[in-house]
């Protein structure tokens, strides 16, 4: 087998890989449950602010407590709220 084809074939390979991949992940994705009407999806992100708005006013809280100012008090916000566990 030339160098060319045994290239070619591990291309192939390796797409085939890929796609099967990509494949597996989207099915896992559509799998959630996800809004599907326009008004559950708004009702959702309504839901997301709201979550977020308090979020803030907790973390604003707490840098005011600790007495932050300016851009320690927003880096202190900005990690706060990207926190995943709070």
């Amino acid at each position: 087998m030339s160098w060319f084809a045994t290239w070619l074939l591990v291309a192939a390979i390796a797409v085939g890989l890929a796609e099967s991949t990509f494949a597996q992940d989207t099915a896992s994705q559509k799998s959630t449950t996800q809004p599907t009407t326009r008004p559950e999806r708004a009702e959702a992100a309504k839901a997301k602010r709201a979550e977020m708005a308090q979020k803030r006013t907790d973390c604003d809280k707490q840098a005011s407590e600790q007495k932050l100012h300016l851009l320690k008090r927003a880096r202190f916000v900005h990690d706060c709220l990207h926190q995943e566990n709070k």
